[in-house]
């Protein structure tokens, strides 16, 4: 995260230093940023796991790197808490970059990890006006939407869009350890789809977790007691229960923005049997360019054991069905989507 940082600061025109307790990640990152400076820095930022982030700021500010401080930890109460016990409160101003990637230290970087990505910036009672701006013009300089909120607004927020789902896939994931192996081979894209994040680091998600636990048990206990009711309503054979929860389900990802941050439900949802093949991803979106569709979304389901992948996309409402009459005119499979 540090290294991407960088890269996208350089990139924008600024200059950077890095200081790393692993001399090689530090020589790494400054030669793929390839800037430096001498002196005082305009901001120090702390790109380290949460619960270091209070002791690497205090030592920072004794080393007079910065004039200004902020953070990419994923929770900020408890960092807020920590710089404040030192008195360098209103120095400093904590943020919250909404992107990453799974690959880390310096190699895994990417100077377009920001670009268009909500940035929390986190400011508290005591931040001074011109930490606070040093802060928005770095989101602003490397891409990044900002976002303001409050480090305990911060910290709800993650623990309802972020922790507790990770909470969720991880337990998902953790439950296939008891499934016949052989039962795996038939997963669909769904099992894929739901345990993605569950590949995360054991490391970095106990370092988060533990500092925001009281934030993800709240969120999770009204889910513990839903999910008792479905278990009964599971051996009930309860259709119109079971029927409900699905909607409520239905309702509550209608909530989640999409592009446009319109629900993906306001597209025409088809989709497309593409061969395993070179190109042909290609040629299918010639085809779209030629008929003068947009396509608003993509995503793509494997095939087991099979020489195709289905490709799932999101048109604009009103192209669907004769985008498909169009593909399947000229030789493919494709399919409208119930919305």
């Amino acid at each position: 995260m540090g290294t991407s940082l960088g890269m996208a600061i350089t990139r924008a025109g600024g200059a950077v230093r890095f200081t790393d307790l692993n001399r090689e990640h530090a020589e790494l990152a400054s030669a793929r940023v390839g800037s430096s400076f001498e002196g005082m820095g305009d901001l120090f930022v702390a790109a380290v796991p949460t619960t270091f982030v209070g002791r690497v700021i205090l030592e920072a500010f004794k080393s007079n790197l910065a004039l200004n401080f902020t953070d990419l930890g994923s929770t900020k109460t408890n960092v807020q808490l920590e710089v404040s016990s030192f008195g360098v409160s209103e120095l400093f101003c904590g943020g919250h970059p909404m992107a990453g990637s799974e690959r880390s230290g310096p190699t895994g970087a990417r100077s377009d990890l920001f670009e268009g990505r909500p940035w929390v910036i986190t400011p508290s009672s005591k931040t001074s006006g011109q930490s606070l701006e040093a802060v928005r013009e770095l989101v602003a300089l490397v891409g990044a939407l900002p976002v303001e909120l409050t480090p305990e607004g911060h910290d709800r927020a993650v623990a309802e869009v972020s922790h507790g789902p990770q909470v969720l896939a991880s337990l998902l994931a953790s439950s296939l350890n008891q499934v016949d192996v052989s039962h795996l081979s038939i997963a669909g894209q769904g099992l894929r789809d739901t345990t993605r994040i569950a590949g995360s680091s054991p490391e970095v998600w106990a370092s988060i977790l533990s500092t925001n636990g009281a934030q993800v048990a709240t969120f999770l206990e009204p889910i513990a007691e839903e999910l008792a009711l479905i278990i009964a309503a599971l051996k009930a054979g309860d259709a119109e229960a079971l029927k409900a929860f699905i909607s409520r389900g239905n309702a509550g990802r209608d909530l989640i923005p999409g592009k446009h941050g319109l629900s993906i439900r306001e597209y025409d949802q088809i989709s497309v049997v593409l061969p395993d093949r070179p190109g042909q991803l290609a040629l299918l979106f010639d085809i779209f360019s030629e008929l003068k569709v947009n396509v608003e979304d993509i995503s793509m389901e494997h095939s087991l054991g099979l020489p195709a992948g289905l490709i799932q996309l999101s048109l604009q409402v009103g192209h669907g069905e004769k985008t498909v009459q169009e593909l399947i005119v000229r030789g493919w499979r494709a399919f409208t989507l119930a919305g």
